[in-house]
Order: structure tokens, then sequence, then C-alpha cells
């Protein structure tokens, strides 16, 4: 991660109709870096054949995704409080079953509906599951039951490696002393990460 970059916290308005998380996506490459696959040895997201429900991260808490527009570099990040706020925003407008692929709107997944949805909140006893366990508190784990069978496939062979979320948000850049603190901090959870 670059430190000269911009971090933005990008989030949804609960009183603004035009700000939304309209849809999950099964992707091959999840902005998050959050993959289905099993990572050092370590079982972090599941296949249950006999039901065909895949589980994963939509939402990683506090993890800086790069993006590009234009000439422009910067990084976002979905705090928990906006990642609470999506799971509001989900439920009211019953969006829990929009799935699709690469975030195409004409390759929708209409046999799949969502089976579980956790948010990781340690303060009020919602901790991390074991396999999710380095996972950063307010993350968002789903699982999908996909009758689909070819959608299924595409992700258990790891053609299509984890979830990510597309929608309308508000981006406010973080304050510079915000910004060197949460930098700080993600340096430091790599490290912890690496050992």
């Amino acid at each position: 991660m670059r430190k000269d970059l911009p971090v933005y916290r990008i989030s949804i308005d609960l009183e603004n109709p035009d700000t939304t998380v309209s849809f999950n996506s099964l992707v091959s490459n999840p902005a998050h870096e959050k993959s289905f696959q099993t990572f050092s040895k370590v079982q972090r997201y599941e296949f249950n054949d006999e039901k065909q429900i895949v589980t994963g991260v939509a939402i990683s808490a506090d993890f800086p995704i790069y993006r590009k527009q234009g000439n422009e570099e910067f990084y976002v990040v979905f705090d928990k409080q906006a990642i609470s706020d999506i799971v509001v925003d989900y439920s009211r407008k019953g969006n829990f079953n929009n799935l699709n692929v690469e975030h195409k709107s004409n390759d929708v997944v209409n046999n799949a509906f969502m089976v579980m949805l956790y948010q990781i909140d340690n303060e009020k006893g919602f901790t991390a599951p074991e396999r999710f366990k380095d996972e950063s508190d307010g993350s968002l784990l789903v699982s999908y039951k996909i009758l689909d069978k070819e959608v299924y496939e595409r992700a258990k062979s790891g053609e299509l490696t984890g979830f990510s979320i597309e929608g309308d948000f508000v981006i406010e850049e973080l304050m510079k002393e915000t910004e060197n603190e949460f930098l700080t901090q993600v340096i430091e959870d790599l490290k912890q990460m690496l050992k």
C-alpha cells in the first residue's frame, strides 16, 4: 500500500434513497483480497457440495481497497458503522438475494439466495468464527445457497474466488491525521498477519 495516496471512507446514507448496496457479486478478483480458497493450510471459506452453499467475506472492515478513476489513484475503506448501515439497507430494501457474476447486470444468478449474514461485532459478543478469526471487527460474512450448478462449480473450481458488493455510495476523504493513524494500523495488522 502506498502511503502517499488519499484514503476515503465509503458508506451509504440511510436517509438518502439514492445510496444503496444493490447487488453482491461473485468475482474472480475480490477487491478486499479475501477468496474462497484455502490459504496457509487454514480453511477460511467452505463449500458444502450437498447443499451447494458458498461462504465468504462480503466486506472486510477497514481494509484499504485500491481504486483508480481517470488519473486519480486512491484507497477506499468501509468502517464498522458503514457496514452496519449496509446491513440495514440490505434488509429494508430486500436486496439479500441479489447476486450476479463479475458485476454484470446481464449475468444475474436467479437460483441463489442468502442463507446467512453475520457482522463481526466484538463489543456485542458476535466474535469471528474460527475460520474467520483473522477478519477485522465489523467485517460482514455471508453464505449463499447457489442452486445454479454451473455457477456453483465456477466458484468451487476457483474461477470465481470471492464476493464483491456493488452500489451507490457516499465517499468522504479521511482527515490526514486519521489517514496516518489508519495507515499505521493497517501496516501493523499486515505485519501480524504475516507472522
